[in-house]
């Protein structure tokens, strides 16, 4: 588990020089503007579970962008952890002359934990509305929906 962090931290350290300010619209995060790279780490936790991400997304403003994933869940109380994987592919675009900006998006994940096998396929979007609040800091708010399919093997 604690390697898990530690590459965490080092993929973040290693990439945070690429990440750019602005905002990605549609999905409310961090713009492809000159680095057409950014990073995050999540952390989520509950009374039951422990919920680990980091992954990268590289893309063109205005255009395609993708990214990958790997992610760790683990049972609070101990006990076998699951790892997964995954990726994702969408396109970024302005609804017509308003300043709504619309990302379709498709993905693919597969985990891997506690005897069984999930893979999962997703196909959706988001639509979000930037507003400018001082120079520097913009507010985006921004909703997406998803289908998902999930398929699972032990």
């Amino acid at each position: 588990m604690r390697i898990h962090r530690l590459l965490a931290f080092l993929l973040v350290a290693a990439l945070a020089p690429l990440a750019r300010g602005g905002a990605q619209t549609c999905q409310g995060t961090a713009q492809f503007r000159e680095g057409k790279a950014r990073i995050g780490v999540d952390y989520q936790r509950s009374g039951d579970l422990d919920y680990y991400r980091a992954g990268i997304a590289y893309g063109v403003q205005g255009s395609f962008f993708g990214g990958v994933s790997v992610d760790e869940t683990q049972p609070s109380h101990g006990g076998a952890s699951t790892t997964g994987f995954g990726g994702s592919l969408g396109y970024q675009f302005h609804w017509v002359d308003t300043p709504f900006q619309v990302c379709p998006l498709v993905t693919l994940n597969y985990a891997s934990g506690n005897g069984a096998n999930t893979t999962s396929m997703g196909f959706g979007g988001s639509l979000g509305y930037r507003v400018e609040v001082q120079s520097g800091f913009d507010l985006v708010p921004a909703a997406g929906i998803r289908w998902m399919s999930n398929s699972t093997s032990s």
